[in-house]
């Protein structure tokens, strides 16, 4: 199963955290963002105060460093 999360089922730790543990119960479920997913849902939370600059991108990269969740370039984000 292919699910794509836009910013909103991304912008809190415990939504990530609970994606990347139902990924992991059910290892046929893989997890697609794109770069603009991303882009929006750290520039939000460090916009609101949520995370500091270094801390959006160090829960950026343990994101984007996880095997279940590839990205999804360009307009394939949108298909």
């Amino acid at each position: 199963m292919h699910l794509f999360l836009d910013a909103n089922a991304l912008f809190s730790d415990w939504q990530r955290s609970v994606w990347l543990s139902w990924a992991y119960l059910h290892p046929g479920v893989r997890l697609f963002h794109s770069d603009l997913v991303l882009d929006e849902c750290f520039r939000n939370l460090v916009r609101l105060n949520h995370l500091t600059p270094d801390g959006a991108e160090s829960a950026r990269a343990q994101w984007i460093a996880h095997p279940a969740v590839p990205a999804v370039h360009g307009f394939h984000a949108y298909w």
